[in-house]
């Protein structure tokens, strides 16, 4: 088989014949001698050769499938020896002509490099023009895979990226300044060459790469692939030599990635305004920390590595850069990080720099001004830029230049500045239009993160909504974190190749001084991962004729385009064609469920979602509103309120969304959850709240009084589609949209609103108070209710005015259309004689009035009473004419115990609970020291049992054996409990249930 191979030219005819210490070997004896000895044999003799042959076949001859990485020097393919370990065996790609002998010398002294941050070298193969390098495998991976998306970056908590750090700077630094036979400079440090084993244990791979290789300058071996030119040191000409400062500069790249998540190619200037201003290190640690980390990090480790990354990019001069070991002091916290940070304006003539290097390379303190206030200019243009949106504008790098320049490199960079400012304001698009496809905008970003889809084609009629797709798709955090670039193109109706690629040229930070055309595009855009967004294309154009080139799984860019017809979509050779028309249906079956494919609901499905003109959210609600729904007479009226003459006057969509939130506010299962979607709308303007501060609002404005009761309204108001979740189910929020309406044109009343930061401290006599149907004065300053107040409102919301004291007796006179009123959490005293006047009121709350001692017996003249809580007040009984409450079903009461001896003998009297037969819920708090209660509680306890209605009884037993005193089996009218706390025992000895 040898001999045939050798015949073919596929191995070397040479291996045929070997002298191994004056005796010939046969190749079978000479592979069986190979094959015996292990890689550990070669340690103490330096790296083991191996034939192509012999890695030919580790490797499966170079099979695809085990294709590691596709790198600058080469290929590296996993291969497994036949003592079974697994290797790495990188194909060298970029080869000078050098005698075989020269390569082995090299690849020996390369090969004694031995340290647990390295990886390290096991042997080689050199046959004619095949040089192979066989690499110790490392199993995880390369960092850049490991922050290469949010998924991956979340499991790279802060730990392990000290760890990278640090131990990687020991490997570089081992490079550097600890190798015995020579100084190795690794000249192409970057996060693919930072390999990680299974602990996360970082292993530098491809150091000495470019000693293999003396004629070819790796700059260049790399200038044309992706992401170099953001490792390259600029301060290095082409006509200078790499030196040890560079690879400290590209180890400030790899630092910078790791604690910002590896946003894009512009990095380095995105990252200077969030760490230096002017020349001092000053951090944004929320705008610079990788949001993946969630906060979870320590800031003194953190600031260590600012400090670094700081002395390895940004100072004015290479030769200012610290050494690695000083790097590495200073990340293990055995120097001060601060010392590193050495650009300060020097009020010398001149400043000389000893480091290694050119001793003739000075700074003067004119050169030092000349880069302050290139620096400040260049902050404030930044600053300028990303003040509005927090966005990343591309903005050209300004590098290190003569005095004489007059701020020439700004130019470029201010125009780029403006030109992404005035991106970033055309990019806040209205919510409006925002929520017309806000649903199904996730559907395309899942579609494009598909890396066997390079080109996707969007189409559907004028109106559809395609534009507005692709603005809100071109500021998705997931789109701009998956690409180096966004590019916008609204294309001509009238084709224009020049304009067309101009519009693109101003998108990149392409050099002032090339000229836009195809080879400039062409050239700049095959090194980076682009996304290219097309609007409007009309018909075929020749994106190679533009300069794109084209995208494919490979270099991972990928064109999203639209268009009104598929026709175009195929002349496009789009991968995937998406019907808009078709994902508004999809989004509407999948929130209806499947009973929307059911025979008699087909004429009736197709023609809501037709009636919700496009507007995703309102096929949203509309969805959430029916689903699962199979009465025929629900759809019925959902088309017959669609089709209804709107409420607003406004735009045709708006029309529609106020008759949806109408049907979904109407398909509300129960007057409690309509009132806290209200709360949420009135109270909540633009921000989230999370669940416990959700509930907790409802139960303080007597909205609800159980938890359990604000964890179903929750689960009620998400799955109706009105209350959006976050993905952990703990934060929510209403859509402003959606807040607008309701409060304009779907709640059923006229509202007046001060809100807490009014600070009101009396009433406005002038305002039009008679015209509102409900009145929200709570968390003001309110002190005192004097004059009074003539209204036809049915709600009334004081709470929460602390410095409430009085309202006078005729405030409520002329408002008998009352039906709620709540001066829970004020300081009254009294209550005021005009209050039981309202004969209309259902809803009276009195919670946490400490300072109400009494309530009049008048409260029997409120006869359609329905809910009378007093929690938290310093009642000491209630009045027998409560019995005359006939309507009431919830009773909340907590009575203090008396301090003097003039006062009832019973909290409550005889037969009071038994006459209030529709009660439903009934709280009964009571201090276990007041022997009334003791006195009285197996008898009101009887009562109780007689009521038929009730679902919800908090109660206090004061001991055990009364509970058990009661047989409630013997008691057929008692209803079965729904929610029920009891609490059995005194303050030394109770138990809760």
């Amino acid at each position: 088989m040898q001999i045939l191979k050798a015949l073919q030219g596929v191995i070397s005819h040479k291996e045929l014949w070997i002298e191994d210490e004056k005796q010939l070997v046969s190749p079978l004896q000479h592979a069986n001698l190979n094959k015996s000895r292990s890689s550990e044999d070669f340690e103490a003799h330096g790296p083991r050769k191996f034939t192509f042959e012999e890695l030919a076949i580790a490797t499966r001859h170079f099979s695809n499938n085990n294709v590691l990485s596709i790198g600058d020097f080469g290929d590296v393919y996993k291969g497994i020896l036949p003592n079974g370990e697994t290797i790495a065996i990188k194909k060298l790609t970029y080869v000078d002509e050098q005698l075989e002998e020269e390569f082995e010398n090299q690849i020996m002294a390369v090969g004694k490099v031995r340290h647990r941050n390295l990886v390290r070298l096991i042997g080689y193969c050199c046959e004619e023009y095949d040089k192979l390098l066989v690499l110790e495998f490392i199993p995880n991976k390369s960092l850049r895979f490991h922050l290469s998306d949010t998924k991956q970056r979340s499991n790279l908590e802060w730990s392990k990226r000290m760890k990278i750090a640090i131990d990687s700077a020991k490997g570089l630094e081992y490079l550097h300044e600890h190798y015995h036979h020579s100084k190795i400079i690794h000249k192409d440090i970057k996060a693919e060459n930072v390999l990680l084993d299974e602990n996360f244990t970082p292993k530098i791979v491809d150091f000495g790469l470019a000693e293999f290789f003396p004629k070819t300058d790796p700059r260049r071996i790399s200038a044309d692939r992706k992401e170099a030119s953001a490792y390259t040191d600029p301060k290095i000409s082409d006509s200078q030599s790499i030196f040890d400062g560079s690879d400290t500069y590209s180890f400030g790249i790899v630092l910078l990635e790791l604690i910002t998540g590896g946003r894009n190619k512009d990095t380095v200037n995105w990252a200077r305004p969030l760490m230096i201003k002017g020349d001092s290190i000053n951090v944004d640690y929320d705008g610079l920390v990788d949001s993946t980390l969630k906060g979870q990090y320590d800031q003194s480790e953190v600031e260590r590595i600012i400090y670094c990354i700081a002395a390895s990019i940004y100072t004015p001069s290479s030769k200012l850069r610290p050494k690695m070991g000083q790097i590495l002091k200073a990340l293990e916290g055995l120097i001060p990080h601060q010392q590193l940070w050495a650009v300060e304006e020097t009020t010398t003539e001149s400043k000389t720099i000893l480091e290694e290097g050119d001793p003739s390379e000075t700074i003067t303190s004119a050169q030092f001004k000349e880069h302050k206030d290139i620096t400040e200019v260049s902050n404030q243009l930044w600053s300028k830029a990303t003040s509005s949106q927090g966005t990343e504008p591309k903005i050209m790098q300004i590098q290190e230049m003569p005095a004489e320049s007059n701020y020439s490199a700004l130019e470029p960079a201010a125009m780029l500045s403006e030109t992404s400012l005035e991106a970033t304001a055309q990019s806040a698009i209205p919510p409006s239009r925002l929520m017309k496809i806000y649903h199904i905008l996730n559907k395309i970003v899942t579609r494009i993160e598909n890396s066997n889809v390079s080109t996707i084609g969007v189409y559907g009629g004028e109106g559809i909504g395609k534009t507005t797709l692709l603005e809100a798709l071109k500021i998705q955090p997931a789109i701009r974190d998956m690409f180096h670039f966004v590019i916008w193109v609204s294309v001509p109706k009238v084709w224009n190749l020049r304009e067309v690629q101009l519009h693109i040229g101003r998108q990149l930070p392409l050099p002032d001084k090339k000229i836009i055309n195809a080879w400039t595009l062409l050239s700049f855009l095959e090194s980076v991962k682009f996304i290219l967004i097309l609007d409007g294309v009309h018909g075929f154009m020749s994106l190679n004729m533009v300069g794109i080139p084209e995208p494919t799984p490979e270099n991972g860019s990928k064109i999203v385009l639209t268009t009104r017809s598929a026709e175009v979509c195929d002349r496009m050779s789009a991968d995937l064609k998406i019907n808009l028309e078709y994902l508004f249906w999809e989004l509407f079956c999948e929130n209806v469920g499947e009973i929307v494919h059911s025979f008699k609901l087909q004429p009736l499905a197709p023609k809501v979602v037709d009636l919700c003109c496009n507007h995703s959210h309102a096929i949203f609600l509309m969805s959430k509103a029916l689903k699962d729904e199979s009465d025929v007479r629900v759809w019925n009226n959902a088309v017959e309120m669609l089709s209804r003459q709107p409420a607003s006057p406004e735009q045709e969509i708006e029309k529609v969304m106020v008759n949806i939130l109408k049907f979904s506010y109407d398909r509300l299962p129960d007057d409690t959850t309509r009132r806290c979607l209200k709360n949420c709308a009135l109270f909540f303007e633009k921000q989230e709240i999370a669940r416990e501060s959700l509930i907790d609002n409802w139960i303080s404005d007597d909205l609800m009084d159980m938890y359990q009761k604000g964890q179903k309204v929750i689960e009620t108001l998400v799955t109706a589609g009105l209350l959006e979740s976050s993905e952990d189910g703990q934060v929510f929020k209403l859509h402003e949209i959606d807040r607008y309406l309701l409060l304009e044109y779907v709640f059923p009343s006229r509202l007046f609103l001060r809100r807490k930061d009014s600070r009101l401290t009396g009433l406005l006599m002038d305002e039009n108070w008679e015209n509102s149907d409900e009145i929200y004065l709570m968390d003001n300053e309110l002190t005192e209710l004097s004059e009074k107040l003539s209204s036809r409102a049915q709600a009334f919301f004081l709470q929460r005015n602390l410095k409430l004291r009085k309202i006078s007796n005729t405030f409520f006179q002329d408002m008998l259309a009352l039906q709620i009123l709540n001066l829970s959490v004020t300081s009254i005293k009294s209550l005021p004689d005009s209050l039981f006047g309202l004969v209309n009121l259902k809803r009276l709350s009195l919670n946490r009035c400490v300072l109400l001692k009494l309530l009049p017996s008048s409260v029997g003249d409120l006869s359609c009473l329905e809910v009378l809580h007093l929690e938290g007040t310093a009642i000491v009984a209630l009045p027998r004419e409560v019995e005359h409450l006939k309507n009431l079903t919830s009773l909340k009461v907590s009575f203090r115990e008396p301090v003097s001896f003039d006062h009832p003998r019973k909290m409550i009297s005889d037969g009071v609970i038994k006459k209030l037969s529709k009660l439903k819920n009934l709280c009964i708090d009571v201090s276990p020291e007041d022997g009334r209660w003791k006195a009285s509680v197996i008898s009101i306890v009887l009562e109780v049992c007689s009521l038929t209605t009730l679902d919800t009884l908090q109660f206090y037993f004061p001991n055990v054996e009364l509970l058990s005193q009661i047989n409630w089996d013997t008691t057929p009218t008692f209803p079965p409990l729904s929610h029920f706390k009891f609490i059995v025992g005194d303050h030394t000895n109770r138990i809760i249930c």
